[in-house]
C-alpha cells in the first residue's frame, strides 16, 4: 500500500467504523469479537480496502470501548486521522 490511502479504501474504512458504531449501540452486551465478525461478514469491500477497513473497525472498537462517551463523529475523525499511519503499518508486515 503507497503512503497515499486510495480513496476505496478510505471509504471502505469509514463503512467498517460505522457499522462498529452501530452495531455496538444496538447490542451493547456484544464482545469485540461478535462485532468484529458482523463487520467482516457484512462488508463487501476485497483485497486491501477490506483489509484497512477492518483494521480501522478494531481500532474503532478499541477507541470506543476506552472512551464510551465518545461521539461517533470523534471515533470516526480520529481512527480516519490516523489511516494512513494505520496503513503503513499493514504495508510493513
Amino acid at each position: 500500500m503507497a503512503n497515499k490511502t486510495k480513496p476505496e479504501v478510505k471509504i471502505a474504512m469509514i463503512m467498517a467504523i460505522n457499522e462498529v458504531l452501530e452495531y455496538k449501540k444496538k447490542n451493547p452486551n456484544a464482545t469485540a469479537e461478535e462485532i468484529l465478525q458482523h463487520v467482516m461478514n457484512n462488508l463487501k469491500a476485497k483485497g486491501e480496502a477490506k483489509i484497512g477497513a477492518m483494521v480501522a473497525a478494531s481500532h474503532a472498537l478499541q477507541y470506543k470501548e476506552n472512551n464510551p462517551e465518545a461521539k461517533d463523529k470523534e471515533v470516526i475523525q480520529l481512527v480516519m486521522n490516523k489511516s494512513t499511519e494505520i496503513l503503513n503499518e499493514i504495508a510493513k508486515e
